[in-house]
This record gives structure tokens, sequence and C-alpha cells, in this order.
């Protein structure tokens, strides 16, 4: 009937007789159809604040305007729950979704709309500095077809008995020059949302999308059955291939146990294998699944992810001191070549001993620990990974607070930095394994980055190296650097990576989620991040 009234907000009872009113008539002229009293309405919204008018017609269907990864707070992973998403649903009533959005690319350069990039900062979220404008829009582009694609399959695989389906707003955007008919070209969303919406298909919830060469990997794999001749699926079987410049590397097949009926989906856990050897040491390959039934090749399905052998991460020189509290670390730095000294206390630390020390995973404040900010000042290189908000009392003018709003997507902002070498802009995000940690957002399901970022006080002596954002740049205008809903700017921006330079040295603030066994892409940036060392310390062997 319309779009976004939101009656609910003041729920006086006038408006709703105009709408019932409104309600009743469309019915008497078409008595066949299901009506929507108002798109972006449920009727839970009443309930909750008191309960729906008494003989009110609030048509048939609820119609939840959802926008996760743009303005709530949640991404395609944290939905694949099956609760999220349907959490305002009033059971026995049809639950659908006609604004379901992702974000819009522009028709013209690819860019996300200029709106989000400089008043709402949603774009940032998912890329960082790389959404604005003088920038490459293709790492924005990458990412809103991923996350369509995948916001999609988590609601086509999760929701099935609570979700009558979703609408993506807006497919207008995913066009360049939608507006001429000789020109007109898709963004790279609308193949990957097309993939997503096959009626067969069948969906793979990745969690991380970086991988060691050589490693197996057991995932769910999900059979949606939305067969458009009604059929049953049976003689079931997954191919799958991995493939880079259009050339196989591997491939492997899961036969599926039972059948498929219509309308229905089917969970199996699949295992795949990435190949042992590769044409190069890091490689952007492709993930393509082919589902089988009934004696032919139904749909496919296909993922980018990202392969790196042991070479990726060079042979290491550097000398580094150890100290931790509880030592998650040692086995990363064996795969990444390092055998560290560990270091029993704090107190007698000499920078001519070790190239770095490397202060990992305190949960306490260690004794000695201010002797760290005097080893920098004698000219050290100190890592404080993982050290939580003990770092707060070692740089009080410097550091003013942290926050753990973002933890997933993780961008540079100094990527001409050595530390980046090796790492695309795009990459520092849903590091492979870490979904199970106690840090996840939502365990089990949502792989993060980081543990949390810090709010950094601008100065000279201080270098930003790496940021994050949470979803949902609405600012608050009505209290002071607000930001919706109801947070203040540092509670939902901070820097998860940042230097600090101190006397003749210089200390290195990470909170990067390193302690996964899994992922390249994390091993590769604490590799560089432990040979940031002065060039001449290193030629002099120290």
């Amino acid at each position: 009937m319309n779009n976004e009234m939101k009656l609910w907000t003041s729920n006086d009872r006038q408006p709703w007789e105009i709408l019932s009113d409104a309600v009743q008539a469309v019915r008497a002229l078409d008595p066949t159809r299901p009506v929507v009293a108002d798109s972006g309405n449920c009727r839970e919204y009443l309930t909750s604040r008191g309960g729906a008018h008494e003989g009110i017609d609030d048509g048939d269907v609820d119609d939840h305007h959802y926008y996760p990864n743009w303005y709530d707070n949640n991404t395609f992973y944290g939905i694949r729950d099956g609760i999220s998403f349907a959490t305002n649903r009033t059971p026995g009533r049809p639950f659908i979704s006609q604004e379901f959005s992702t974000g819009y690319p522009d028709a013209d350069e690819g860019h996300a709309v200029k709106h989000y990039i400089y008043e709402h900062y949603n774009p940032q979220t998912w890329v960082g500095k790389w959404a604005s404008e003088h920038h490459n829009p293709a790492y924005w582009l990458k990412r809103h077809a991923l996350i369509s694609k995948e916001s999609c399959e988590a609601i086509r695989t999760g929701y099935r008995d609570s979700s009558a389906g979703i609408m993506i707003f807006a497919l207008c955007t995913w066009f360049q020059n939608l507006y001429d008919v000789e020109t007109i070209k898709p963004w790279p969303t609308l193949k990957a949302v097309a993939q997503a919406w096959e009626p067969v298909a069948v969906c793979a919830q990745l969690l991380g999308r970086h991988f060691y060469a050589g490693s197996s990997h057991t995932i769910n794999a999900i059979i949606v059955n939305d067969s458009p001749v009604y059929e049953t699926l049976n003689h079931i079987t997954i191919d799958w291939d991995i493939v880079h410049n259009g050339t196989v590397l591997h491939s492997g097949q899961k036969t599926c146990s039972g059948s498929l009926e219509y309308y229905k989906n089917k969970e199996e856990q699949l295992t795949f294998t990435l190949p042992a050897v590769l044409p190069e040491s890091k490689i952007e390959a492709k993930l393509v699944f082919k589902l089988s039934a009934n004696g032919r090749r139904i749909s496919s399905n296909t993922y980018d992810i990202t392969l790196c052998d042991q070479h990726y991460i060079p042979a290491s020189t550097v000398k580094v001191g150890y100290f931790t509290q509880q030592d998650n670390l040692s086995p990363v730095l064996s795969k990444i070549g390092i055998q560290p000294e560990t270091l029993s206390d704090l107190n007698h630390l000499n920078p001519d001993k070790q190239d770095i020390l490397l202060i990992d995973n305190l949960t306490e404040k260690p004794d000695g620990y201010e002797q760290l900010v005097t080893y920098a000042e004698a000219g050290g290189t100190v890592l404080l990974s993982m050290n939580r908000d003990l770092v707060l009392h070692l740089f009080p003018k410097e550091l003013r607070g942290s926050t753990r709003e973002s933890r997933e997507i993780v961008t540079p902002c100094a990527y001409e930095k050595s530390i980046f070498d090796g790492i695309n802009p795009d990459e520092l995000s849903w590091f492979t394994g870490t979904e199970t940690s106690v840090e996840s957002i939502n365990k089990g399901y949502t792989p993060i980055a980081c543990e949390r970022a810090y709010n950094v006080n601008t100065a000279d002596h201080i270098t930003v190296l790496a940021e994050t954002m949470r979803i949902h740049g609405y600012v608050n205008r009505a209290i002071e650097k607000g930001y919706h809903p109801g947070l203040a700017f540092d509670e939902v921006f901070g820097y998860p990576l940042l230097e600090i330079a101190v006397g003749k040295g210089r200390v290195i603030i990470s909170s990067m989620y390193f302690h996964t066994p899994d992922d390249p892409i994390a091993h590769r940036l604490l590799y560089n991040l432990l040979h940031d060392v002065p060039q001449d310390r290193t030629r002099q062997g120290h």
C-alpha cells in the first residue's frame, strides 16, 4: 500500500484507520492477492509497543526492511545463524523483505554512491580509503558483489521455514551506464547474485577465503531445491574444482545421501583439498561447485579464494625476543620460519641482543612492562601484539581508549609501508580459522581479523597503519560528534595497527589476529611486522 510510513513509531490510531480502510478497498477490488499494508512494517513492531489496534486490517504479510552489511551492524556471516534475519517475524504470518540492501555502486565508475561515502561512511566499513573516489573502484565492486551474493545465499539456506524471500535493493545500481542502451553493462554484482538465485543451487558456507596450498577444509554445502518444474532430486553429486586462469588445478567429488524434495534444503558436509603445488607463490583462484542430479548437470556456483604456498612467506633472518603469558603463537612462528628466543621476564632487556621484541597475548600487566618503553627509547623495536588495553597505560597521551565494535574487516591506511608487502588492500579481513575463537562476534559463524581497535590522538610521532569501522555510518546530529545509534565516533572507529616513535626506537601496537594456524595473509602480515626493523641493525647481524 505504501513504503516505510513507519506508523508504528507513534502508533496513533487515526493513521492506522485510514490505512485499514485502503486495505479493505483493495481487498474488495481484488480478493485473490495478499496485501502488504506498509512495506517496512511488521506486526511485531506494534505488539512490542503496546499492541496492535483492535479492528485494524494490517494486511497479510510482514515486510521487514533489512540492511545487513550496510545499515545494520551485521554481515552475511552473522545472518547465517538462521535467527538474526527473522527475529521480527510473526509466527504463522508470511515474512519477507522487499528492501534487503547491501549498498549501492554508482552508474559511472563503480564507486559507492557519493552520499554514503561522504555523509554516512558505510563504504569505508568494507574497503576503507579505497571507497574514496580517487581510488580504484574495483575493490568496492568486488566486495559489493561478495556481500550481495553471500547475503542471498544466507537467506536461502538459513530461513526456508521462517521467510518467504527477499528482494535486494537496488538492482538498478548493478549496472554501468544504465541510462544508455548502447553502453550499459553489468557490474560484477549481477553475475554474483545470478548464481545465488539459481532455482536449484549448491551453496558453500565458506568462512575465511585465504588458504595454504595442500590444506583440506570441511564446510557445510547446502543444496536448495526451488525447481521450476517441482522435481525431486535423486542421485545427487557435487563436483568441485580449483581453477586459476581457466586451468583446473585440483578436483574432487561429493556423493550426497538420499534425495531432496521440491521446496526443501539439504545440508551436507563437504571436504575440499587445495592443490599442493601452485603456479605462483600466491594466486587468486576460484572454487567452483557443480551440482548434478537426476542424470544431468543442474547448476554451478563460484567463490573467489586466495591460495598461498610456503614460498609466499620469505626466509627469515630476524632475531626475535618473545614474551607471552599464554603461548598461542609458537606454532605460527614456526610456520613462518622464526625460532624466537623466549624471554622469562621484562626487567633485563638489551636492544643489542635481538632485532625486535614480540610481546604477545597478555591478559594482565607483567612485571617490568614499563621497561618496554625504555627499551624502545634506547633504539629497540617492540611489537605489542594482543596486549589488549594494557597498552593504554603505557601510552596515555597517545591512546585515549579502544573499541571492540568492529573486528571483521581491517583496511590499510598506510599502504605504502613495507608491512603490507604481498598483501592486497582488501585481504585483511575474515582470517581463516578465527570463527571459532572466543573473540568471534558470532562464534562458529563469523571469522574476524582483529581483537579490538585503538582510539589515537593525532601527533607527529604516531603513524596509524590500519583501521576498522563499525557498519552503519549514520551521523546522529542530536548529540555532538554523535554516531547512530547513539554511539560516539570512538566507539565505532579505531586503529588495530599503529606505530609510535619512542626516543631512538619505536613501538608497534597490534590487535590483529595472528593466532590462527590456517591463514597465510595473517601470517604474512606478522612476518612483515617482525622484519620491519631498521636496516642498519639487520645488516650488522644484531
